[in-house]
């Protein structure tokens, strides 16, 4: 397996070669956990003799990091502090001018929403305008019907129609002065 990722690696990087390590992170954790001191720092010599973290292939990878970083000396790891502070203080400035960003942008957010609920309100206020109007014009429509049946001929077919279309002419007209 680790062969067969070494070359598509070399392959699809175009690299003459690569360095893979097989790792088991898990088989490292439990090897480091098991040789934790009560003073919470790690016993080195017991974890070099653990068998669990010989087989998890994460000594290599630990020893890499620590002499591409710097090695291991005090010199060393003033070298790794460097290296690591400069992109986690490009990271923590990114994180704060973002953090800015975002801020505003819940704000405009909060302003948006305070406006569309506002454009809710009137539409929920014009809708129940509307109603209420519809109601009170079916309510003359009635009114003006029972006021003018009894001057009406029922047994007349030429009269009815006729009033009919008086009324709805007079609400139309109404309604087209209104609007």
């Amino acid at each position: 397996m680790v062969k067969f990722v070494q070359d598509n690696a070399q392959q699809t990087l175009s690299l003459e070669q690569t360095t893979i390590y097989a790792v088991s992170a898990r088989q490292a954790f439990q090897a480091k956990s098991a040789v934790i001191n009560d003073d919470g720092t790690l016993d080195i010599e017991q974890l070099r003799n653990n068998l669990t973290w010989n087989l998890s292939g994460f000594q290599k990878l630990e020893e890499f990091i620590t002499d591409f970083l710097g090695g291991s000396s005090d010199a060393g790891a003033e070298r790794r502090r460097l290296k690591l502070a400069t992109p986690l203080g490009i990271s923590v400035t990114l994180l704060e001018v973002c953090g800015r960003q975002l801020s505003i942008e819940s704000k405009k957010a909060d302003l948006d929403l305070e406006v569309l609920n506002g454009l809710l309100k009137q539409l929920d206020d014009y809708q129940k305008a509307m109603e209420n109007d519809g109601s009170m014009r079916r309510q003359q429509l009635f009114a003006l019907v029972e006021t003018n049946c009894s001057q009406i001929r029922l047994s007349s077919y030429i009269v009815l129609p006729t009033f009919m279309w008086k009324v709805l002419n007079y609400l139309g007209s109404k309604i087209h002065k209104e609007n």
